[in-house]
């Protein structure tokens, strides 16, 4: 038997949707496994995934005009060959927040996994990785009057130089997979359910 849910983000790309599966262990030894764990799906796509800016006369807005498109790679894919720990605001593929109103669903979702809970200030991120990239939870927000959100991006992995050159070159060249998929175990289940009740509360705080 397979527990499945999907969660979209309030911009409502449906590139932006996440799928959580979790496969209940049928007995005691299934449950100490190292695969009793959520599996987490993304989609990777890239900001700059555009060739060239669009075609357009008289831009309204000339720094948006010339942001999103390829040339904007090169940087990012330079910075990380000369920086095994290079991290980019936002990360380096797409990201995406989930809406408020589903983070009890998702922690619902999760308490299949652990219901274990623990307050705490220090879980800033969490992170997860598998063998091509690092995904990363964290809780913040744009400006004052806007909610705290609860969101996902994407990171390249520290490598050493050969697999940064890899990785560089699969970045510009957009051949990275466009679905990836991350092992949520129960420690960090922990942690993204307290960054969870941290979005909410502070929320709570600020509604008040």
């Amino acid at each position: 038997m397979c527990l499945e849910a999907y969660f979209g983000c309030d911009c409502g790309c449906l590139d932006h949707v996440v799928r959580l599966s979790y496969f209940p262990p049928r007995n005691k030894e299934e449950e100490k496994a190292e695969d009793n764990v959520i599996y987490i799906n993304v989609r990777t796509e890239n900001y700059f995934s555009r060739i060239l800016p669009p075609l357009s006369i008289f831009p309204s807005d000339w720094a948006s005009y010339f942001y999103y498109h390829i040339l904007k790679r090169i940087p990012i894919a330079i910075n990380y060959l000369f920086n095994s720990s290079y991290k980019r605001k936002y990360g380096i593929l797409d990201c995406a927040d989930f809406k408020n109103k589903d983070l009890l669903l998702i922690n619902n979702f999760i308490n299949n996994l652990t219901e274990e809970t623990k307050q705490s200030s220090v879980f800033s991120a969490v992170y997860l990785n598998n063998e091509k990239w690092e995904i990363v939870f964290s809780n913040g927000r744009n400006c004052e009057k806007s909610p705290y959100e609860f969101g996902w991006y994407i990171q390249f992995l520290p490598r050493n130089i050969f697999g940064r050159i890899r990785y560089a070159l699969k970045y510009l060249f957009g051949t990275h997979c466009k679905e990836q998929e991350f092992e949520i175990n129960k420690n960090k289940a922990v942690e993204i359910k307290e960054m969870i009740r941290r979005t909410i509360e502070l929320n709570e705080k600020n509604n008040s």
